[in-house]
């Protein structure tokens, strides 16, 4: 990364000089545009672990660099009928589906924020690991 910025500044330097170099009434300019790529990433920290049934509450890094709407999901194991989990992902509220992959919450536009998330259980019967 250094080097490009090197680069860079070489290339704006050499403009620059070349303008200054020219007779009166000449001009130089340069163009100069940059890519940066779309990140969109939700970081749990460590997975949350459901034990037994109850409420356990956490907070969730949210950030997001593009206009576009991104959509937050939750994995975890296939759930047995008896077990039904909620999560309340910032005021948006769903339950866990059967299959392992569940949509918690969707977002438009840019984000870098902390969520609340509250997630509440009945009828686990074994460990569920969400992440």
């Amino acid at each position: 990364m250094r080097r490009f910025y090197k680069f860079t500044a070489a290339i704006l330097a050499g403009s620059i000089a070349t303008a200054a170099n020219a007779g009166d009434g000449a001009s130089a300019g340069f163009q100069l545009s940059l890519t940066v790529p779309e990140v969109c990433d939700v970081d749990v920290g460590t997975p949350l672990v459901v034990e037994e049934p109850g409420v356990a509450i956490l907070q969730v890094s949210e950030l997001c660099n593009s206009r576009r709407s991104f959509q937050v999901v939750a994995s975890h194991r296939a759930l047995e009928p008896q077990e039904q989990i909620s999560i309340n992902y910032g005021g948006q509220v769903n339950w866990l589906g059967m299959s392992g992959v569940s949509s918690v919450a969707f977002r438009q536009g840019p984000s870098l924020r902390t969520v609340p998330v509250t997630v509440q259980s009945v009828g686990v019967t074994s460990p569920l690991v969400i992440s």
